[in-house]
């Protein structure tokens, strides 16, 4: 127990100095992207020195969006708790994505017509979870597909959950890969962090809920986020509702 105790104090210790590194390295990160717009926008950035200059600020902000992460990886798990609508922060979520980075890519966001599912939480990092999946649903599908979400509730070993599905027309994931995808750090995407999903996990298990991962290759994946409902009660029996 004496080396338990000592070894998680040491990560604790560790994990408070690349807490404050991070935080160290966002600095000069900001003045070196701020910097390179400034020069993007100057006459004189033409040629070579425009297409230096556009990855400098590319991969600025690649490093600012892993550093975020990681800080909401490693950060203090502190929630402020209250009864939400689980159906109104998909929709809000659905909207956005559909308005933004699937319109650009050309895949259509689907919205089921969802009946109000309240549940207790955090209401900024359940829409962290959300936006998490949404994005990465859009992402794994190809042009011409969609993703379609969905809300409802279910009883799972005897107790009411509010379940959040999101649903791609990707190409699935490999057997091999789906046993890593909520690792930190894995990821299979250009320029990810490979921390959303891990992150998204976390947010859900202090909720108390879980994540189901059902996929077949070349036909897409599906994402569920359980919730113990807000009126959540013990029932008969096992099984799904």
């Amino acid at each position: 127990l004496q080396d338990r105790l000592t070894h998680f104090s040491r990560l604790s210790t560790m994990g408070e100095m690349a807490a404050g590194l991070a935080h160290e390295i966002r600095n000069p990160l900001a003045s070196i992207a701020g910097s390179s717009q400034l020069l993007r926008e100057s006459a004189a950035s033409t040629g070579e020195s425009a297409t230096l200059l556009d990855i400098i600020g590319r991969e600025s902000q690649r490093l600012n969006g892993l550093i975020t992460d990681f800080l909401a990886y490693t950060g203090p798990s502190q929630r402020n708790s209250m009864r939400l609508d689980v159906a109104a922060l998909l929709r809000d979520v659905g909207e956005a994505v559909r308005a933004g980075e699937a319109r650009e890519k050309g895949v259509a966001v689907e919205l089921a017509a969802l009946p109000a599912l309240m549940a207790e939480g955090d209401g900024e990092q359940l829409k962290q979870v959300a936006w998490n999946l949404v994005r990465n649903a859009v992402q794994a599908t190809p042009a011409g597909g969609k993703v379609m979400i969905d809300g409802f509730e279910q009883i799972r070993h005897g107790s009411r959950y509010v379940v959040a599905m999101v649903v791609d027309t990707g190409a699935g994931i490999a057997p091999g890969i789906l046993e890593k995808i909520f690792n930190p750090f894995f990821t299979t995407k250009e320029g990810g962090t490979g921390l959303g999903l891990s992150i998204s996990q976390r947010i859900v298990h202090q909720h108390k809920g879980f994540i189901e991962v059902r996929q077949s290759p070349g036909k897409g994946c599906a994402f569920s986020v359980f919730l113990p409902a807000a009126s959540a009660r013990t029932v008969e029996g096992n099984g799904d509702g």
